[in-house]
């Protein structure tokens, strides 16, 4: 973390495993100082701290937007992406991670697919039951 503080990062990195969510102001925003960002960190010092895709990206939304990809109180509320540290199978009923868009590290089609119909399948549900 201190590597991460000396190379610039001041607000919690975007978690990359799992994937992104930008609202199109915040990536129009971002996009257009990336490959400058991209080239700091590359530059940087600290490059050993700060070359991965996820710090890279929360630096450049930081410095171009002005705000983190995630505040430490919002982290754990309403997440749909995550990442599962635990290698828990998410595909027993009632697993924590039944509710998750993503789960990294998915690493192939059939398992990103079957997770995606499940969470259109609870949905619908979800929307039968709450007309």
């Amino acid at each position: 973390a201190e590597g991460l503080e000396k190379g610039g990062m001041m607000k919690p990195y975007c978690t990359g495993g799992p994937g992104y969510i930008f609202s199109r102001p915040t990536l129009k925003r971002t996009a257009v100082g990336m490959d400058e960002c991209v080239q700091e960190a590359d530059t940087s010092p600290y490059r050993e701290y700060l070359w991965h895709s996820d710090v890279v990206i929360g630096m450049c939304v930081q410095k171009q937007t002005g705000v983190g990809c995630w505040s430490d109180g919002d982290y754990n509320k309403k997440r749909i992406f995550r990442n599962n540290f635990n290698h828990e199978d998410p595909f027993i009923k009632d697993s924590k991670l039944e509710w998750m868009v993503a789960i990294h590290p998915f690493k192939d089609e059939v398992s990103m697919l079957r997770q995606h119909q499940r969470y259109v399948d609870k949905k619908l549900v979800g929307v039968k039951q709450n007309p």
